[in-house]
């Protein structure tokens, strides 16, 4: 079984340098709406793969113009983003990626603030490979977003899959990773 991990295209979105938590927060709603940038690349998959994308239009815009694929299927809610929130309410305004990145420390440490902590967040990639697991021997290729695919291409190095450009850190726009495991 072979599962290639994408990161959906650079969504065209107007992002300002600093936020209050009010706006950072529709900032992130606002995200979900916006369309991607046109994809200039091409990404050749098996014609037998088979296809996911979460419900987010981003994901559908980079399987059609990235894979060339229009048949794909939507998994709701195990293929979602990890939600993000502001750090915490203020009326000061910081950095975006200063507040990205406390939001995210929040959701490991794990602080209430974020609506999904880390341990939710393996438990439902855990539930991902699970079901990717029940389908027939195969590649798959799931279209996702740049978090959710950390923690999910973790959840596969701990299942004995074999990964190819496991993501440290940051996860660029169109980034491809691969999970292996022979049965």
């Amino acid at each position: 079984m072979r599962v290639t991990m994408i990161r959906h295209g650079q969504v065209d979105m107007p992002w300002v340098k600093k936020y209050n938590s009010e706006e950072f927060d529709q900032a992130w709603l606002d995200y979900d709406r916006h369309d991607i940038l046109p994809v200039t690349q091409h990404l050749d998959i098996s014609p037998k793969a088979k296809v996911f994308v979460s419900p987010y239009k981003r994901t559908h815009q980079t399987a059609e113009q990235f894979l060339g694929v229009h048949d794909y299927t939507v998994i709701e809610d195990l293929l979602n983003e990890i939600p993000l929130r502001s750090f915490m309410d203020t009326g000061h305004r910081f950095e975006r990626h200063f507040m990205n990145f406390l939001g995210r420390v929040q959701w490991y440490l794990p602080m209430k603030r974020q609506p999904e902590r880390r341990s939710a967040s393996r438990r439902r990639a855990g539930k991902l490979v699970d079901f990717i697991e029940k389908l027939p021997d195969g590649d798959y290729v799931l279209v996702m977003h740049g978090f959710y695919l950390r923690t999910l291409a973790s959840v596969f190095r701990h299942r004995g899959y074999k990964m190819t450009h496991q993501p440290f850190f940051a996860v660029p726009n169109l980034y491809t990773a691969t999970a292996e495991k022979t049965l």
